[in-house]
């Protein structure tokens, strides 16, 4: 699910005509909330119950960190 959003975002840096952009951009989105979903998920199936909560708490946190820094990243 990821790999799509990927290649759609990437996309999207060959400026695409208006059509292609609302195409990609709604891939790109489905994709990531799929993505996301998956996460939830699979936490869920890998924490031990005394510790799910922790756990998926974390793995969150982790996608937030990367939210916020992945941008600051590119300026390097």
């Amino acid at each position: 699910m990821l790999s799509c959003s990927f290649v759609a975002i990437t996309l999207l840096a060959f400026h695409p005509g208006t059509a292609l952009i609302v195409i990609l951009v709604a891939i790109a989105g489905g994709a990531t909330s799929g993505g996301q979903a998956v996460t939830i998920a699979y936490s869920a199936l890998f924490y031990p119950p005394a510790m799910r909560a922790a756990g998926q708490g974390f793995t969150f946190g982790m996608g937030r960190l990367g939210a916020v820094f992945g941008p600051r990243l590119q300026e390097f």
